[in-house]
């Protein structure tokens, strides 16, 4: 995802908000969903090596050491069972569920996503978060940005 004309976000403004790194380098943005499981795109974990993704929760800046961070490694990779590969920027079914071996501690740098109700039908507008790239430089603070949906959002 990039996030476009959005504005900097505050230090624990986004606590489930995560890193998915590939031998310790940002790859994309996930979210946390439990203490073991986050959620982020298939496209983001299909080409690599499980054995050397990691997730670090309560990160801020890219690339800094603070206190806040938990790292975990990744033991399991749920792909959608619908999702296929394509060249194409926005996919259908670009989900993926990862699994780690130790679970998260949550503090108020790190919590889960405050999820809807499965029966909740969802409309007006939507906060979107994450580093994102605008060229081949992730940005290093994380940036947010408000949106309104097009059209009411089910499944």
């Amino acid at each position: 995802m990039r996030i476009v004309k959005g504005e900097n976000a505050r230090r624990h403004q986004f606590p489930y908000l995560v890193s998915l790194e590939y031998i310790g380098k940002h790859i994309c943005g996930g979210g946390i969903l439990t203490q073991t499981w986050i959620i982020s795109a298939a496209h983001c974990v299909q080409k690599f090596d499980i054995k050397r993704l990691s997730i670090s929760a309560g990160v801020y800046l890219l690339g800094e050491d603070h206190e806040d961070i938990q790292k975990c490694y990744v033991k399991d990779v749920v792909i959608h069972p619908r999702y296929q590969t394509s060249e194409q920027y926005l996919q259908k079914y670009d989900l993926a569920l990862l699994n780690f071996k130790n679970p998260l501690v949550f503090t108020v740098a790190v919590k889960p996503l405050l999820l809807p109700e499965p029966t909740q039908r969802l409309s007006g507008t939507f906060e979107l978060a994450g580093w994102g790239y605008i060229d081949t430089n992730p940005k290093k603070t994380n940036y947010h940005i408000t949106v309104p949906s097009s059209e009411s959002i089910e499944d």
